[in-house]
């Protein structure tokens, strides 16, 4: 009786084994779905698109929005080792976010273009409050999937500034990303959130580099640089 019981532990942990190298061969499968859907989005929008029949689309971009995001919510056992389902639950408003975007300001222009990037935010940080009261066996993991799912939401987040303002604001929008992105690489020590702090950096650089930058509501001909922002001599 004790060697049948030892072949059937020996036959489940080969099984256990054998599901996890199984599983990695399909964790980035999502990723190729989302660039399949998104090139048929994109195109479809190129070609077909007309702000007087929006409605329809734009159910289209939300539902394949939600889907991706969801999925890996759903099968959260089975894909809480893994990296990649999330990844593509994180980015999927990334590239549902310009077909919306355009879509919106196309067929139903309003003064408040701001509130989109705003909800947009919502889902990542819910996803991020999930993740967060999760555990997983590998910590590594979960800092991956809590800094895919931050770095995100911060995107949006940060993306209202420039959508919502400009001159002065837009500058104060890209200012306040780079604090924002450190202080998720310190919650989160991976390299996904150290790219998002590398990213902001570059963003920083970039807008030092404007010389419209140094242009807003001069007072005189000496302007003084403090960094991004101006004071001019009166």
């Amino acid at each position: 009786m004790e060697p049948i019981v030892k072949l059937r532990a020996f036959d489940s942990g080969q099984s256990a084994g054998a599901e996890k190298p199984a599983m990695s061969g399909v964790e980035w499968l999502p990723a190729c779905a989302l660039a399949g859907v998104a090139g048929l989005e994109y195109s479809w929008r190129a070609r077909h698109f007309a702000a007087d029949h929006a409605t329809i689309p734009l159910g289209w971009y939300l539902a394949f929005y939600a889907i991706f995001t969801a999925y890996p919510f759903v099968f959260r056992r089975r894909f809480a080792e893994l990296t990649g389902p999330w990844a593509v639950a994180a980015l999927g408003g990334v590239v549902q976010f310009p077909l919306v975007y355009r879509l919106v300001t196309a067929a139903w222009p309003n003064d408040f273009p701001g509130v989109l990037p705003a909800l947009f935010a919502v889902p990542p940080l819910l996803g991020l409050v999930s993740l967060r009261r999760g555990a997983t066996a590998d910590e590594r993991t979960r800092l991956n999937q809590l800094a895919l799912f931050g770095g995100v939401t911060l995107l949006f987040i940060t993306l209202i500034f420039p959508i919502q303002f400009e001159r002065q604001w837009l500058t104060l929008g890209w200012a306040l990303e780079g604090p924002r992105c450190s202080g998720s690489f310190t919650a989160c020590r991976t390299r996904t959130a150290g790219g998002w702090r590398r990213l902001a950096r570059h963003r920083f650089r970039a807008a030092r580099a404007q010389p419209a930058v140094f242009a807003y509501h001069a007072r005189s001909s000496t302007a003084v640089s403090t960094g991004i922002s101006t004071a001019t001599a009166s």
